[in-house]
């Protein structure tokens, strides 16, 4: 078993358990909401993308190979690797869809956090933004190397284009860097006015800003795809270590949850009164308070402590005297933000 191998079952298994303990936390959480659908179809484009790395590893592709390359390779491998290449035209799609759906698990949290906020819009624009760039990507793939049957030709040579798919690679990142880079506003607008200590700042501004990791990603796979012909031959692997990167990226805000006691809190007993007090607090926070104020309770929900009300952590202005009181009567149940 060759060590490139090894690396991308690794990279499967740890990301099908990254998976797992999404949902797993969602079930915990007694919650199942849209981003978690999107995140089964990720699940299945990731898997069909490993499978492809498996059944490259048997029958080749010709990826970047010259002309004298191909015309040296013996009958039974022209035949070989001319599936292998139908297999990378097919794992592009596999890929495209991949990135997209996880966009999708992001945008939809995004959108759960934003709700009743100006910032909802924002985020609706960059779902259609995201939207035209999945439709790019795939038209791309499709119309990269036309007829398409060049895309698996093996001789005469029909070009790095056709065989490395390069055009296809930039537009992927390119879509891929751009949506993440505008994502990245949201969290940035939505912890400046939080009344938090730093070091919870830069927690949470970790848990929503792991799309830098994936745009660096994003970078370095497109860079080492269009390079040389040693490069270029390893785009199937890279595209499983972006693929796992993304996947933790995506799931990390969920499963943090998974962190907070207030998860593993008993729903009998003492622990009803403790949610009791909590969704008292919150719906009493959403009539006394602007969709700003919503925004921070929202934001802060991925990583908050008990010990403090949702008003200590909204900056600006007096706190309400009857939130006041509510949040006494919250407190004196065990209510929690």
């Amino acid at each position: 078993m060759s060590s490139v191998l090894t690396e991308c079952r690794s990279e499967y298994a740890i990301g099908t358990l990254i998976f797992i303990v999404r949902w797993a936390t969602r079930g915990k959480m007694r919650t199942w909401k849209l981003d978690d659908w999107f995140s089964i179809s990720a699940w299945m484009f990731f898997t069909l993308l490993y499978s492809m790395v498996e059944y490259l590893s048997v029958v080749g592709a010709p990826i970047a190979f010259s002309q004298a390359e191909r015309e040296a390779l013996p009958t039974a491998m022209k035949i070989s690797m001319r599936e292998g290449a139908k297999a990378m035209f097919a794992s592009f799609f596999f890929l495209i869809c991949l990135v997209w759906s996880l966009k999708a698990c992001l945008i939809v949290f995004f959108l759960n956090l934003t709700k009743n906020t100006p910032l909802r819009n924002y985020i609706r624009v960059l779902a259609g933004i995201s939207v035209v760039c999945f439709m790019a990507a795939i038209i791309t793939e499709f119309t990269h190397c036309l007829p398409l049957h060049r895309n698996w030709q093996i001789l005469p040579d029909p070009g790095k284009e056709c065989s490395a798919g390069i055009t296809t690679n930039i537009m992927v990142a390119v879509g891929n860097v751009l949506v993440d880079g505008l994502l990245l506003v949201v969290p940035t607008l939505m912890l400046k006015d939080a009344r938090i200590t730093v070091w919870r700042k830069i927690r949470i501004g970790f848990l929503l800003s792991l799309g830098i990791f994936v745009m660096g990603m994003a970078i370095a796979r497109c860079y080492l795809s269009i390079g040389n012909t040693a490069q270029t031959s390893q785009s199937s692997v890279w595209a499983q270590r972006e693929a796992l990167v993304s996947t933790f990226a995506v799931n990390a805000p969920i499963i943090n949850a998974l962190f907070k006691p207030e998860t593993w809190r008993s729903k009998s007993g003492t622990g009803t009164g403790q949610s009791k007090g909590a969704y008292s607090e919150h719906s009493h926070f959403d009539r006394n308070n602007s969709g700003k104020g919503l925004e921070i309770y929202k934001m802060t929900d991925i990583e908050r402590s008990s010990k403090e009300s949702t008003a200590e952590l909204v900056s600006g202005g007096p706190v309400p005297s009857q939130w006041n009181i509510n949040n006494g009567a919250a407190k004196g149940h065990g209510g929690m933000v």
